[in-house]
């Protein structure tokens, strides 16, 4: 006779937790049951496909409850698991730092084309502001080569900073980005070629309102009033700190799109602005970028 528990097998713990997730409303139920189980047993979601049968044990029964039931709370998959892909690689987040999502890759493919595009052969100093894990930092710094592009990556966060260092030692780049605890550009002077940002921008209302957000750290969210006050902070003290020929990306929400271009058309008047939207159609990156030298 087969000593087997069904109850608890591979097969029945995702029945169970995917239903679990979805009573609460959550879109996202079976992905976020596979991903949990997958995190506890190592397996990867086709592997699980595969597995169906497989007995958890006691303890991976009891951890797949806990994790389901922060999950039900409000802690995003990636907190629980403790990483995000992004472009390609994992990237260590938690409790402390924002998840960097996917949108936001299209920031980083933009700049390395920008970067061949308006320096083909001449070395470039490159910033990320509110650099948070490092993805958008240590991404750009995997698409280009250090004799190209020095990046620096920047956070007033120093919990954020210590996600970004390990995901740099991570990812081989620990001598190729370097990383700065600061408040936006009030530590240099300059002058940067590029700036990169995915800045607080959300109002105050967005972030009290989503439930999914409730655990990130909301010093990575909230913008101020209108969800404009860090990017305007930016914009204000980039000008003094870039160089005559620069290029810079900030990212904003889509209903910012007029205000935020309007910001940036008055503080670089002789640049050209635009409203660059992501792979949804959405208007999300206002793209900055002054070809001639203001001599």
């Amino acid at each position: 006779m087969s000593s087997k528990r069904p109850e608890r097998t591979i097969g029945r713990a995702l029945s169970v937790a995917t239903a679990e997730l979805r009573q609460t409303g959550i879109e996202s139920a079976r992905l976020d049951a596979e991903l949990l189980l997958g995190h506890l047993t190592g397996k990867t979601r086709t592997r699980l496909a595969i597995d169906i049968d497989y007995e958890l044990t006691d303890d991976q029964v009891s951890e797949l409850r806990t994790l389901i039931s922060r999950r039900i709370e409000g802690e995003s998959i990636a907190y629980l698991i403790g990483k995000r892909e992004f472009m390609g690689h994992d990237f260590a987040v938690g409790p402390g730092v924002l998840v960097p999502r996917h949108e936001t890759e299209f920031m980083v493919e933009r700049a390395a084309v920008t970067i061949d595009r308006m320096w083909p052969a001449q070395p470039v100093r490159a910033l990320d502001l509110c650099t948070g894990s490092g993805a958008i930092a240590l991404s750009l710094a995997l698409l280009t080569s250090p004799e190209r592009v020095a990046i620096t990556g920047s956070d007033i966060s120093e919990d954020a900073l210590t996600y970004a260092r390990r995901n740099r030692t991570t990812l081989g780049l620990d001598n190729r980005v370097d990383l700065v605890e600061a408040d936006l550009l009030t530590w240099t002077d300059g002058p940067w070629d590029m700036i990169l940002s995915n800045p607080p921008y959300l109002t105050p209302e967005q972030v009290d309102g989503n439930s999914d957000l409730a655990a990130e750290p909301r010093l990575a969210l909230d913008g101020g009033q209108g969800g404009l006050e860090l990017i305007e902070r930016i914009l204000d003290q980039a000008i003094s700190r870039v160089s005559p020929r620069f290029a810079m990306i900030v990212e904003i929400d889509p209903d910012q799109a007029d205000a935020a271009h309007a910001l940036a058309v008055s503080r670089f008047p002789a640049a050209d602005v635009i409203i660059v939207p992501d792979l949804t159609g959405r208007a999300r990156f206002v793209s900055i970028e002054r070809q001639e030298s203001l001599a």
